[in-house]
């Protein structure tokens, strides 16, 4: 049995079935009214042989969602603040975000960019990428922050610290989601204890905390 799930507001629906076999026909092939919220609708396949079998669709009608976009994230464990998103574990994969989502909000539409603008389905997940959570026409973005990442490579290393270093040194500043990944004591300051952190966490005295 095939397991399908529709908005409320949907009257109809149209099963279109095709067989793989070039022999084989499909009957039942009709437009469905779905009067009920759970509506089951088979469909016949006979084999040239003259052998038939059935397929079972259940329809369900589900109450339209109206989870606004920084709901349906921080239900499923991700904390929006402002445009940013945060609380994911160093070295989770971006199919497991648009997962946690699509199973929870059936009807959301989520879509996850590099910061180049390229959409992708998996990968690391890395302090610069953008969440768009689409949901009943409303639309927002959010730019990932892993704190301690300041490169945007998903990793926390050498190349992090070192770029701590020559934002407090003056020599080369963070911005925007690069900055806020840097704040790793989370006091709206990046000082010598966001450093002293880095390097703790790079040595293993410490774990840096995403939450």
């Amino acid at each position: 049995m095939l397991f399908r799930s529709v908005k409320e507001d949907v009257k109809d629906v149209t099963v279109n079935a095709e067989a793989t076999n070039a022999g084989a026909s499909v009957l039942n092939t009709r437009k469905v009214a779905l009067v009920k919220p759970d509506t089951a609708i088979e469909v016949v396949v006979t084999a040239v042989n003259g052998q038939t079998s059935t397929y079972t669709i259940n329809v369900h009608k589900t109450a339209i969602d109206t989870t606004s976009p920084d709901d349906i994230l921080n239900n499923v464990g991700i904390k929006v603040s402002e445009s940013f998103a945060s609380n994911i574990a160093v070295g989770s994969d971006v199919s497991n975000i648009i997962n946690s989502v699509t199973s929870k909000y059936h009807f959301a539409t989520i879509k996850i960019h590099e910061a180049n603008g390229n959409e992708i389905t998996s990968g690391l997940v890395k302090t610069g990428q953008i969440i768009t959570i689409i949901n009943v026409g409303v639309s927002k973005s959010f730019k990932i922050v892993l704190y301690g990442d300041t490169s945007g490579d998903g990793l926390i290393n050498i190349v992090d610290l070192l770029q701590i270093q020559k934002h407090l040194t003056k020599s080369k500043m963070l911005v925007n989601e690069y900055l806020k990944a840097a704040d790793i004591s989370k006091n709206s300051v990046v000082d010598i204890v966001d450093l002293l952190q880095e390097q703790k966490h790079l040595v293993g005295a410490i774990v840096i905390s995403q939450e």
